[in-house]
C-alpha cells in the first residue's frame, strides 16, 4: 500500500477487529445507523422531530455544513482532496472547507454512542441526567419564546392593516379634492373640509405607524436574537448532557465488568474512558451554569425592553385615539424618533 493510500484509509474497530472499508462505505454505514436509530421508539412511534435533528447532528465537525447540504464530506489526503460520498480529488487542502479522515471517523463513533443513548433512553434501557430546576427554565423559556412570537405577529398584522388605513385615507382624501374643484359651491366646502380632515388623519396615522413599526423592530429584536441566542445555549446544553450520559454509560458498564483491568491494554482503556467521562462532564456542567445565566439576563433584559416600548405603544395608541397630536408628538419624541 503506498503512503497516499495508507493516509486515505480509515481503521474501524468493531468487537476488537480491525477493518479497513472504502470511504464512502463508512459514510452509508453511518447514514444506516442514523435512519434505523431514529425510525421507531419501543412503542412503534416515530422519535420526535427535535431528537431527530439531534441525532442527526451528532458530533459533527465545524465543516458539517458541507454535509448537510452536498450530501459529502471533503476529506483531505496529502497533497489531495478525496470526496467521500463521491468522486473527486482537487487541489491541496484548503484553509478551513475539508476536513481529515479522521474527523469522519470520530463523528460516527460519537453519532452512534449517542444516537444508542437516546434511543436506549426512549425504550427506557438507560438513565438520564435529570435538572428539574434548569429543565424548568428551559421549558419556560421556550413557552415565553413562542407567546412573543406569536405577539409579534400580531402586532406586525396590526401595523400592516393600519399601514393599508392610512394609505386608504390618502387616496380618499385626493378624491375629496378632486371632486371639491369640480362640483359647484354648495358642495365644493364640504368636499373640502372631508378632504382636509382625512389628510390630517392620515398625518396622525403616520406618526403612530412609526411608533407600531417601533415596537415590532423591538420585538423582532427580542425574539429573533435574544431569545434565538439563549435557546443555541440551551441546545448544546442538551447535546453536551445526551453525550455526558453515553461516556457515563460506558463508565458505568466497564466497572462492573467481572474481571475487567487486569492487563496493561485495558487498564490504559479504563483511564481512557475515564478522561473522557471528566471532560464531557466538565463541559455539561459548564454549560448548564452557561443556561441558568442566559435565562436570567434574558429576563432581566425582556423587562427592560418591554417596559419602555409597552410605554411607549400606550401611549401612542392613546393619543392617537383621542385626537390629541401634542402628546402623540411627545410619545414619539420619548425615544427619539421623528
Amino acid at each position: 500500500m503506498t503512503s497516499e493510500q495508507e493516509g486515505s484509509s480509515v481503521e474501524l474497530s468493531v468487537n476488537g477487529e480491525n477493518h479497513q472499508p472504502s470511504v464512502p462505505a463508512a459514510e452509508e454505514a453511518v447514514r444506516s445507523l442514523e435512519s434505523k436509530a431514529v425510525s421507531l421508539d419501543g412503542s412503534g412511534n416515530k422519535l420526535s422531530p427535535e431528537n431527530r435533528r439531534q441525532i442527526q447532528t451528532m458530533g459533527l465537525p465545524p465543516a458539517s455544513r458541507q454535509l448537510g447540504t452536498s450530501g459529502k464530506i471533503m476529506a483531505p489526503t496529502e497533497g489531495h482532496q478525496q470526496t467521500v460520498g463521491g468522486v473527486g480529488s482537487g487541489a491541496a487542502v484548503g484553509g478551513g472547507g475539508p476536513w481529515p479522515l479522521q474527523s469522519v471517523r470520530q463523528w460516527g463513533y460519537n453519532a452512534y454512542k449517542c444516537t444508542l443513548q437516546l434511543v436506549s433512553e426512549r425504550l427506557g434501557r438507560a438513565t438520564r441526567t435529570a435538572d428539574l430546576e434548569t429543565e424548568a427554565a428551559v421549558a419556560a423559556l421556550r413557552e415565553s419564546r413562542r407567546r412573543y412570537e406569536a405577539l409579534l405577529n400580531l402586532a406586525s398584522a396590526l401595523t400592516k392593516h393600519f399601514q393599508a388605513m392610512c394609505d386608504t385615507q390618502r387616496v380618499l382624501a385626493d378624491a375629496f379634492l378632486d371632486l371639491a374643484r369640480q362640483e359647484p359651491p354648495a358642495l365644493a366646502t364640504d368636499f373640502q373640509q372631508s378632504a382636509d380632515s382625512q389628510r390630517a388623519l392620515q398625518r396622525s396615522g403616520e406618526q403612530l405607524l412609526v411608533a407600531l413599526q417601533a415596537f415590532c423592530t423591538a420585538l423582532s429584536t427580542l425574539v429573533n436574537r435574544t431569545f434565538e441566542d439563549a435557546l443555541r445555549t440551551v441546545s448544546a446544553y442538551e447535546f453536551a448532557r445526551v453525550e455526558y450520559d453515553a461516556h457515563r454509560g460506558d463508565l458505568d458498564a466497564l466497572s462492573v465488568r467481572p474481571g475487567y483491568g487486569r492487563t496493561g491494554a485495558e487498564v490504559a482503556k479504563a483511564e481512557e474512558l475515564k478522561r473522557q467521562y471528566e471532560i464531557r462532564q466538565q463541559k455539561f456542567e459548564q454549560l448548564r451554569h452557561d443556561v441558568r445565566i442566559k435565562v436570567q439576563f434574558l429576563d432581566e433584559n425582556k423587562i427592560r425592553v418591554m417596559q419602555k416600548q409597552l410605554r411607549l405603544f400606550q401611549s401612542a395608541v392613546s393619543a392617537y385615539f383621542s385626537g390629541n397630536q401634542e402628546a402623540l408628538e411627545a410619545a414619539l419624541r420619548q425615544i427619539n424618533i421623528k
